[in-house]
């Protein structure tokens, strides 16, 4: 997809990317990224909801993207994004990323759960059914004071 997305690059970021951005720009795994950190941040930064209502949340994050003038030019394969609520610091962070293509009748999810394993491909037969996977990972949820996970495809909401 690297080729396939475009946004004005910004260089200043959040905390909830201060990892990955450290790992980036030190580790030499990461050398294709670092050349595109600014589109980098522009689409994995999050965006605050401070003073939003919960029912409008997800409409931040593509609006974030829209603002951020954030391209996806793909037709064979889309970014899917797990954009996750943070109550405390009132924010909306990607908390997770993989890449969905249409093969026949089937979507083929390519996915890397942690730095330290291997990439993952499962089959799903519809997106939503791709969605309630994503949807009930614990690992997305915190004492229930948040929002739900919210699944997007190319920054639009699967519904």
């Amino acid at each position: 997809l690297e080729d396939s997305i475009s946004a004005t690059a910004l260089n200043d970021y959040n905390n909830f990317l201060m990892f990955d951005v450290d790992s980036i720009e030190n580790d030499d795994n990461f050398k294709q990224i670092k050349d595109n950190l600014g589109t980098f941040i522009f689409v994995f930064d999050g965006a605050s909801v401070d003073g939003i209502e919960d029912s409008e949340f997800e409409n931040v994050y593509t609006n974030a993207l829209k603002e951020r003038n954030v391209k996806f030019n793909n037709d064979k394969a889309s970014l899917i994004s797990v954009v996750i609520h943070d109550p405390f610091e009132k924010w909306l962070f990607v908390g997770h990323a993989g890449v969905l293509i249409k093969q026949n009748n089937k979507y083929i999810f390519f996915e890397k759960l942690a730095p330290n394993q291997d990439y993952q491909i499962t089959t799903f037969n519809s997106k939503e059914e791709l969605k309630k996977e994503l949807e009930s990972r614990p690992a997305y949820s915190g004492d229930g004071s948040e929002h739900k996970p919210m699944i997007y495809e190319n920054g639009e909401l699967i519904k």
